[in-house]
């Protein structure tokens, strides 16, 4: 990934940093030297007018295509594009809670953290072990309030036969919805359950459906989310 970015500079640990390629300068944030460091500089605002449209806002790497990863070059636009929409549509605003559930290094993650912050809700944030744990996963979501969740069908399949009475929207995305488990999870009375569709190069997601009793099976990755646009196209 370096090489392939030319990146000059990486912010890392002392656990992690020498792994890296000797020819990337390293930013230690552990290391007291560096943060005495970057504790003497000046806090001002960095002189400039600010992100643009334009400007790029990420870049993850996908080896959901073939042949080698692929650098996925995301502009501030076209992730707020995805983000303003969705906060508009599952109304993330105050009083609401998002659960912090995907990597950083996973594009949902963007989601995860920056539409509560534009909608003025809270982000739970939890410690690996807790992610990675069905029960301990279950407490938080209902001890910390958490009212909307995206989560992938693998880790769906382990909550299942819990119940979440504060949660108000969830979202299944990053694998197929089976039949077996939207049927399970829509016992759940007063939760809304969506099917997402949509990989890093579309910006986070680009389809998606509510799920109820009606719903054609198996599960459909459903319809453009909002300001996107989908093409059913053939081999021409």
């Amino acid at each position: 990934l370096a090489a392939d970015t030319g990146m000059p500079v990486v912010v890392t640990d002392t656990a992690s940093g020498p792994g890296l390629p000797v020819a990337v300068s390293q930013i230690v944030l552990d290391d007291p030297a560096e943060r005495a460091r970057i504790a003497g500089l000046d806090e001002a605002n960095v002189p400039g007018t600010g992100a643009v449209p334009s400007d790029v806002a990420y870049v993850i790497y996908t080896s959901g295509s073939t042949g080698e990863p692929k650098g996925v070059v995301v502009e501030h636009r076209q992730a707020l594009n995805f983000l303003h929409g969705m906060a508009e549509h599952w109304r993330i605003g105050p009083g609401a809670a998002v659960l912090s559930f995907a990597p950083v290094t996973f594009d949902v993650s963007v989601m995860d953290m920056f539409m509560p912050l534009i909608g003025g809700a809270r982000v739970v944030l939890a410690a690996p072990q807790t992610l990675r744990s069905p029960p301990r996963l279950a407490a938080l979501i209902r001890d910390a309030g958490i009212t909307f969740a995206c989560l992938p069908p693998a880790v769906l399949n382990l909550l299942t036969g819990e119940k979440f009475p504060g949660l108000r929207t969830l979202l299944s995305a990053g694998e197929e919805l089976t039949t077996e488990l939207l049927r399970a999870w829509l016992s759940q009375g007063q939760l809304e359950i969506y099917n997402g569709y949509g990989p890093t190069e579309a910006s986070i997601g680009s389809t998606f459906m509510r799920m109820d009793a009606d719903t054609q099976l198996p599960p459909p990755i459903g319809r453009p989310k909002p300001n996107y646009q989908a093409y059913v196209l053939d081999v021409h």
